[in-house]
């Protein structure tokens, strides 16, 4: 490169000189004849000098610019690899995914949130053929291929677009991209910034599918409920058509069901809640069809309806409730004779002064009614309570709310008792005073103080106990008695501290959690049944009864695990006893009269009857004894349960007898099964050691409930039509 720097300016020199040289030649010819020699010499010699400086200027001039220009060029490769240097720096650090790819889609670039979004490094994507075949989930790959193409073309295009991308776990997700064509490493590429929006896409549905429940919920509330925009009702539920005795198709104008008098208020409010202001509960009277004028209380929210801004507003109807404040002002001596009879301390105090008091006031203090009338409720109180009491006045006054609290008062009769404050502010005469109901806790407090003084009585009672009792705080176990551990099989060290789920049979793991949770609301949980395993893996039947107590300083629950897998047994073998014959395993005469008294009611007809009759079993007692007896009749019903299917009903209804009942069988079906008895009873019959098996058969069916009996006792009468048709058969 520098040879040729030097090169150039001496090729345009000679140039110079050699055009001047062959100027000169010419002159020569033409002047030379006029001028002297020694002036042509001067002449020549200074052209040749003037041309050589010339070519010799516009050679270096040449050579400046071309250096000016390689440094100009080194100067922005510089900081071409400075930008893309702080361009690589900012996409690291951003938490927004960004890639770039060449013209045919090959990447060059990913920043560490677009290798995190889709799971696989750079490395991974140059060594794919396709990659954006395998990232682009196949729903979104022709909308991303057209935009890439419609951008490089310059085409009209979208800013941003959203696509469904396949991560490399194979997991879904949404993103939105926003492509912008570049120049990267000296040629053009296409920068991609992708923001995950899948958590967005999902809350969106979420959205969609509450609406319907938002509309359901609406629809059940018990309050008049509407949507007004622009001043016109668009929604209402059908408690407000309930209310007002609209019609579905009153689609009418919000005002014109408010009284005249409330109007104004009305639009008013609704103005203010449009500019975003905050506009509190306030009562109008609307005008209904079904129930004349009534009084409601207006709660109010701004909500989007169709895209627009609504009033969603929830009428309160407060008519009983004013009409009954109406009769409460009106029987102030009513209100005078319930506070008489109530067991508590109840006075009135106006200015400090008591104005009004019960009789128990005067019981628990024991002061007269002189005594008491016009005196300050303070002088009852002891002095380490007044500045509360004081206070909690002040704040009901001014309209606080203050909740219940103790305080000590003083009296004649009992000495010092504590005593719950619950006082409400009333018009008195006119006058705002303060209702106060004093509720006697002296001997709860003492109770509690005795409770308190009792844990190790409690411990020592909680371990003699025969029943499994832990108490369990935060999922985890912090007491136990002896019985628990001998029932679960544990050592004392292995107890303390597990999961209480670690007891209980996994099925039941959700409905201990729930009742446990249940518990600690404050709702009452009746005692249920759970299914616990030991450390062994024995399994037991208890009933849980537990209740909510405070253990060192924090809610937990006591719970008494009462193991009734014996008594389970039993009251099923019970009920198994009570519905099936003891010697045969058939239902028994109480449980088939049962079935067929519900056969009657139902609907499974044509039902069938069939009616058997062991034969001989009389002579078999007689002759060898009543085991062979009781022998022949289990051999009896092993040969009709076979012959049945299991949820026929096969009933022993007598010493010999047994009866049949089959739902949804008519006669011809019925008398298919009367041939498997024969069938099986033949094939018994040729392997049996002891008494040959011999039932007479007969059957009936019926139609409807009403000749369900009927066809008991034609299917009896065609047994011992078939037991004399038999016998008559014997030699």
């Amino acid at each position: 490169m520098k040879k040729k720097n030097y090169i150039i300016p001496v090729i345009i020199t000679v140039v110079l000189v050699m055009t001047a040289f062959l100027l000169f030649e010419f002159l020569e010819v033409f002047l030379a004849p006029n001028l002297p020699a020694w002036k042509y010499r001067v002449i020549s010699a200074v052209f040749c000098s003037v041309m050589a400086a010339v070519g010799t200027i516009l050679a270096l001039r040449k050579q400046t610019l071309h250096l000016e220009y390689i440094a100009r060029q080194k100067e922005t490769e510089a900081l071409l690899r400075a930008s893309e240097e702080k361009f690589r720096i900012l996409a690291e650090s951003t938490a927004a995914a960004i890639g770039i790819s060449d013209d045919n889609g090959r990447p060059l670039y990913t920043n560490e949130a677009f290798n995190k979004g889709i799971g696989y490094t750079l490395e991974e994507l140059l060594l794919m053929e396709h990659p954006a075949r395998i990232i682009i989930h196949p729903d979104s790959y022709a909308l991303a291929m057209e935009q890439m193409a419609a951008r490089l073309n310059g085409q009209p295009c979208l800013a941003r677009y959203q696509i469904k991308v396949i991560h490399k776990s194979g997991e879904a997700r949404w993103a939105e991209i926003s492509p912008t064509i570049i120049t990267y490493e000296g040629r053009r590429a296409v920068m991609y910034t992708a923001i995950d929006i899948t958590d967005l896409k999902r809350a969106l549905e979420a959205l969609q599918a509450s609406e319907q429940q938002f509309r359901t919920l609406i629809e059940t509330l018990p309050n008049f409920v509407i949507v007004h925009q622009e001043g016109n009702i668009v929604f209402f539920n059908h408690e407000a058509l309930n209310l007002t005795g609209w019609q579905e198709s009153d689609g009418t104008f919000l005002l014109s069901h408010v009284d005249p008098e409330y109007r104004d208020i009305v639009a008013e409010n609704a103005a203010r809640r449009l500019r975003g202001e905050t506009v509190e509960d306030y009562e109008i009277v609307i005008s209904t069809k079904s129930y004349g004028k009534r009084i409601c209380i207006v709660r109010s929210a701004i909500i989007e309806y169709n895209g627009k801004p609504a009033i969603l507003t929830m009428l309160i109807d407060i008519t009983e409730q004013k009409n009954t404040e109406k009769a409460l002002r009106a029987s102030e001596q009513q209100f005078r004779t319930l506070i008489e009879l109530l067991p508590n301390f109840v006075i009135v105090h106006q200015e400090g002064k008591i104005v009004f008091f019960n009789k128990e006031a005067m019981k628990l203090s024991g002061y007269s009614r002189e005594e008491i009338d016009g005196t300050s409720f303070i002088s009852f109180v002891e002095p380490e309570y007044r500045g509360i009491v004081v206070d909690g006045v002040t704040r009901r006054l001014r309209g606080e709310a203050v909740e219940d609290y103790e305080i000590v008062i003083s009296t004649k009769t009992y000495g010092k008792r504590i005593c719950i404050v619950r006082a409400a502010v009333i018009e008195y005469h006119g006058k705002p005073a303060i209702l106060t109901m004093l509720i006697d806790i002296t001997e709860q407090k003492n109770t509690e103080q005795a409770l308190r003084a009792s844990e190790a009585r409690f411990r020592t009672l909680i371990e003699a106990l025969p029943n499994f009792v832990i108490v369990h705080q935060e999922g985890k176990i912090v007491f136990f008695n002896r019985e628990a551990l001998k029932m679960g099989g544990y050592k004392p060290e292995e107890m303390e501290g597990i999961s209480l789920l670690s007891y209980v049979d996994r099925e039941y793991h959700d409905l201990v959690v729930e009742n446990t949770a249940r518990r600690l609301r404050g709702e009452a949980v009746e005692d249920y049944e759970i299914i616990t395993v030991t450390k062994t893996g024995e399994k037991r039947i208890c009933i849980v009864r537990s209740v909510i107590i405070e253990y060192h300083g924090k809610p937990a629950t006591l719970t008494m695990l009462i193991d009734i897998t014996e008594r389970k047994a039993a009251v099923e073998k019970l009920a198994y006893l009570s519905s099936h014959d003891t010697l045969t395993d058939l239902y028994n005469r109480a449980y088939f009269d049962v079935e067929l008294d519900r056969a009657s009611r139902g609907r499974h007809f044509p039902v069938s009857i069939i009616v058997a009759d062991l034969d001989g079993l009389k002579q078999v007692n007689d002759t060898r004894g009543h085991d062979a007896g009781d022998q022949l009749i289990k051999d009896a019903a092993a040969v009709l349960k076979a012959a049945f299917r299991s949820d026929d009903i096969v009933a022993r209804t007598g010493g010999d007898e047994f009866t049949i009942l089959l739902y949804s069988m008519d006669a011809v079906e019925a008398a298919l099964s009367v041939e498997r008895i024969r069938l099986l009873e033949d094939d018994f019959n040729k392997t049996a050691k002891g008494q040959p098996v011999r039932l007479s058969v007969g059957l009936a069916s019926a139609f409807s409930g009403g000749d369900l009996l009927h066809a008991v006792k034609e299917a009896d009468a065609a047994m011992y039509a078939d037991k004399r048709a038999r016998k008559a058969l014997r030699p």
